[in-house]
């Protein structure tokens, strides 16, 4: 008479040899969803830094909307920026850092207006430290 193999590591056919977890007959779990709700997010991410500028300021961070889809300057400083504009001459200004420092002057983070000798004087003593 035949019988099965019962020695231990014999291999084993039918239902019971199936370790994987899955039921019988269930095939490989598809990706195809995953994938493309990733390449969603990631299209998003990119759009969205690609139209924004993220300055970093005294108080935090600050998100500027951009003039045209770009990466330049996407994550900047307001000292970046005004070290930037110092540096051009004034027919080399750049439409996006004129876009740039047009919405960081209406937020109130820099300005075009020169102060006189006097407000500058006021600015340093003010900032001095009490004898």
């Amino acid at each position: 008479m035949l019988t099965s193999p019962v020695a231990a590591g014999a291999p084993v056919d039918g239902p019971e040899a199936d370790t994987s977890g899955r039921a019988n007959g269930a095939s490989k779990p598809n990706y195809t969803a995953r994938n493309v709700t990733g390449a969603v997010i990631l299209l998003l991410l990119i759009g969205g830094l690609g139209s924004i500028h993220i300055v970093k300021t005294d108080s935090g961070y600050t998100f500027v909307p951009k003039e045209h889809f770009t990466f330049s300057m996407t994550f900047t400083s307001v000292d970046e920026v005004v070290t930037r504009w110092n540096s051009q001459t004034n027919g080399d200004r750049d439409a996006l850092v004129d876009n740039l420092d047009r919405q960081l002057e209406k937020r109130g983070y820099i300005t075009s207006r020169k102060k006189t000798w006097e407000e500058i004087g006021n600015d340093v003593n003010s900032s001095l430290p009490d004898k």
